[in-house]
């Protein structure tokens, strides 16, 4: 019937355990971090359980706290995760957090492959685009590519390089992938950025033997 998508705002010495479990019994399931961010500095950290509930699937923080594009898959139909936290700060306690976005999925179908690459467009204005490059469509006949951003979803056809953009400085934008004959079978980047544009440098140059 499709993934299932919670947001949680996790709280100071977290003790809450998420228990996914799928309701047919022979398709594994797989969680993955939309966005979502931890106090930095490794003092929070999130872990991730198979399907017995004490095999380890990921232990960690991220990127220094941003978990975006955490994407685990499990061994069997049921996943558990939960944030390990601290006592000083967290999401609930009113840190300046990004809010966990969480979906977990039935895995109906292989994953497409996609890379994403930012490329600077300077030259325009102090902005960037985004080249999609979508490797393997996973056996579907057609992926919709989508931004955060509010653009219109492309309908690629044909592996291949796509450019998407342009993007202000500091936006952050992140992409989904999705096969539209089947709900479970997508999947979504971390988040890019460019903060700044590259210094140009304009001097005279003069060789010394």
């Amino acid at each position: 019937v499709g993934p299932t998508n919670i947001t949680y705002c996790y709280e100071n010495n977290d003790a809450n355990l998420f228990h996914f479990t799928g309701t047919d019994p022979s398709t594994p399931l797989r969680l993955q971090i939309n966005e979502g961010t931890l106090e930095m500095g490794g003092w929070d950290y999130i872990t991730i359980y198979d399907s017995d509930g004490i095999s380890i699937l990921y232990t960690g923080y991220g990127d220094n706290g941003n978990l975006a594009g955490i994407n685990i898959a499990a061994t069997g139909n049921e996943i558990f995760f939960k944030v390990t936290s601290d006592a000083i700060t967290s999401c609930a306690a009113g840190g300046d957090f990004t809010t966990l976005d969480i979906t977990v999925r039935c895995i109906t179908c292989q994953e497409p492959t996609v890379n994403y690459t930012v490329i600077s467009d300077c030259a325009e204005a102090p902005q960037f685009v985004v080249n999609v490059e979508v490797v393997d469509m996973a056996g579907s006949s057609i992926l919709n590519i989508t931004d955060n951003q509010g653009g219109t979803p492309v309908a690629i056809t044909t592996p291949g390089v796509y450019i998407f953009g342009s993007y202000a400085n500091g936006t952050n934008v992140s992409f989904t992938a999705d096969n539209p004959d089947d709900p479970n079978c997508f999947t979504t980047s971390q988040t890019y950025t460019q903060l700044e544009c590259p210094p140009v440098y304009d001097v005279a140059c003069s060789t010394i033997d």
